[in-house]
């Protein structure tokens, strides 16, 4: 029976750390983030601790890339788009700072956005 408990509480403690499992981490307090293997995590406190599937959902809630540990999966999306206004921008555009970061979506280049209903905007053209 023991093992019977021992199996299961596994089970549903693998289970658990799989959903929540995120592959970089950032810290609120520096707007900084992380691989989730990078040593420097550690350092974080659980408090200030936020956590992101991707760099690209980091870099679009307005964290930037650690220097320290770094990851070949961080690359910075090309484009920004506003989800309310359906406008996109150069990542690296001022406007962006101004999109609410749960409008904020990410695209790897023009086409992309564009298949994605989205229209150019006239500010910071490249």
């Amino acid at each position: 029976m023991k093992k019977l408990v021992s199996a299961v509480l596994g089970m549903l403690v693998l289970g658990f750390t799989s959903v929540v499992h995120a592959d970089f981490v950032g810290n609120k307090d520096s707007k900084f983030f992380f691989p989730d293997n990078c040593s420097y995590v550690k350092l974080i406190k659980k408090g200030n601790q936020v956590s992101f599937k991707t760099a690209a959902d980091a870099i679009a809630a307005g964290y930037k890339a650690s220097s320290k540990c770094k990851s070949d999966a961080i690359t910075a999306p090309a484009f920004v788009g506003n989800k309310s206004s359906k406008l996109f921008f150069p990542a690296d555009c001022s406007f962006v700072k101004l999109i609410k970061d749960d409008n904020k979506v990410t695209f790897n280049s023009t086409a992309d956005a564009i298949a994605a209903g989205y229209k150019a905007s006239s500010k910071c053209t490249k």
